[in-house]
């Protein structure tokens, strides 16, 4: 692979192309996003807060925009794209209202004077996304890890770039410190080297077992947390009384 390339699935068309980053432009990123979470993290969550609200107004204003950019690289339904990125702005408020809740310090009861569990950002968070939800995958991650803290760069799925050139973007927009959020286009090898970085210390993806094999091998080989979401699937059981005509509907939802 020496390009990433959105193909819109309607006709074929080639609606954009990215060259890969060069090892040199990849460590320059990492190294970037390193000094960001040196700045981020000693950043109130209530300094944190109106970063957020403003990505919330934009996704809302312009999920028609966001969501054709899903519809012509990954072909769902324009209506659909639309609400995934209606969802990612619901995803947005409900962090921006618990999140100074879930990060605030708890208190446990112990024989010594004081115990409690404290919640402290940890540094670069390395997430990797497939295709099927091309802002959603990203945003119900990566909102939570920066508003923690940490910074975040990303290595989407091959075929929805702009997807992920629009997610930074979002990120600049609304006036997020630069660097918070960071896009990747590279190879499997380079993110290998992601993995190895030493700034980064937490890997997230959502794909297939062989993906999931391959990132964990290597962030194992390096002592770094992971999160991994992998394929599955679940049989779908029909009981006699179940109602045909709306479980037909609900089942094809399911499985696409």
């Amino acid at each position: 692979m020496t390009t990433y390339r959105s193909i819109n699935p309607a006709n074929g068309n080639v609606n954009k192309e990215y060259h890969l980053l060069t090892d040199e432009e990849l460590f320059s990123k990492l190294n970037s996003s390193k000094d960001a979470y040196k700045h981020w993290r000693s950043v109130s969550i209530k300094e944190r807060i109106p970063y957020f609200n403003r990505m919330s107004d934009l996704l809302k204003l312009k999920s028609a925009e966001y969501g054709t950019i899903l519809t012509s690289e990954m072909g769902k339904l324009i209506k659909e794209a639309i609400a995934e990125v209606e969802k990612c702005a619901s995803c947005t408020d409900y962090f921006i209202a618990n999140g100074a809740q879930f990060l605030s310090h708890k208190t446990i009861k112990t024989e010594y004077s004081e115990s409690y569990v404290q919640f402290d950002p940890i540094g670069i968070i390395y997430i990797v996304m497939p295709w099927n939800f091309p802002f959603w995958q990203v945003l119900r991650c990566a909102v939570p890890i920066i508003m923690a803290g940490n910074t975040v760069v990303l290595k989407h799925a091959e075929s929805v770039p702009q997807s992920a050139e629009a997610l930074e973007n979002l990120f600049k927009q609304a006036g997020f410190p630069d660097n918070i959020f960071l896009n990747l286009f590279i190879d499997y090898d380079q993110s290998q080297k992601v993995i190895e970085f030493d700034g980064v210390e937490g890997v997230s993806l959502t794909g297939s077992e062989k993906a999931g094999s391959i990132i964990a091998s290597g962030a194992g080989k390096n002592i770094k947390r992971t999160v991994l979401e992998l394929g599955g699937s679940d049989p779908f059981i029909l009981l006699p009384d179940a109602p045909i005509e709306t479980v037909v509907g609900e089942a094809l939802k399911g499985r696409i």
